[in-house]
């Protein structure tokens, strides 16, 4: 399969999968080690849930219909596996404890790298409003607005500028909520250095040294 053609989607639309018991069966634990695989893939790609699903009906007697139906999924799979989607990470912290964390592909591709942390700063400060609003709820002392670090000026920049210009305009509409959350004062953007930045730790790969760091300045010790 490493050489295959790559599939522009998982299922061939016109495919009529069944049990026919007339047709070639193909070896069972061959066939369940795909199914295997594919089914903990689809936890994190949605786009294989309905075709992964179907296929595993077949598991006790897999023909060469269903083999071939779960070859085009791999060959699928093959065609999306470089996404050029980045990685945003964030981590949230009251009275110097971890509360909340987060590490998930964005939805988009970002034309740069300040695009791509601005998008980032927008998906940690609905998490911050969100956590607001639980302590709120529990009628605990809490501040009105709370601290968003950033490592990226050219971000910082785009969140603060309430006037939209050429280096924005391509940006969905949506991811600009950080922008006016910014003016109405709900969250402060603080400008902190890449060393410091907590949220590396689940963004990137990193050398033992630097990982080691991050992890015990969110409180975990590695005992050795």
């Amino acid at each position: 399969m490493t050489q295959c053609n790559v599939a522009g989607n998982p299922l061939d639309a016109n495919a009529k999968l069944r049990l026919d018991e007339d047709e070639e069966s193909v070896d069972e634990t061959g066939y369940k080690q795909i199914i295997g695989s594919l089914r903990f893939l689809f936890n994190s790609r949605p786009d294989l849930a309905y075709g992964v699903g179907l296929l595993s009906r077949f598991m006790s007697k897999p023909k060469r219909s269903h083999l071939t139906t779960a070859k085009r999924i791999l060959r699928y799979v093959k065609g999306t596996s470089v996404e050029r989607k980045s990685t945003s990470g964030s981590i949230f912290f009251i009275n110097d404890a971890p509360v909340s964390r987060s590490s998930k592909k964005q939805t988009i591709v970002a034309l740069s790298s300040s695009k791509a942390e601005y998008v980032a700063g927008c998906g940690a400060l609905c998490q911050g409003i969100w956590l607001c609003e639980i302590l709120k709820h529990l009628r605990t002392q809490y501040e009105e607005s709370f601290e968003l670090r950033m490592d990226n000026t050219s971000a910082m920049s785009l969140a603060k500028n309430p006037i939209s210009h050429g280096r924005s305009t391509h940006i969905d509409v949506k991811f600009h909520f950080l922008r006016e959350m910014v003016n109405q004062g709900k969250v402060v953007l603080k400008y902190c250095k890449i060393e410091s930045q907590l949220a590396d730790l689940f963004t990137k790969a990193l050398n033992q040294t630097r990982f080691e760091f991050l992890i015990s300045e969110v409180g975990i010790f590695v005992v050795r």
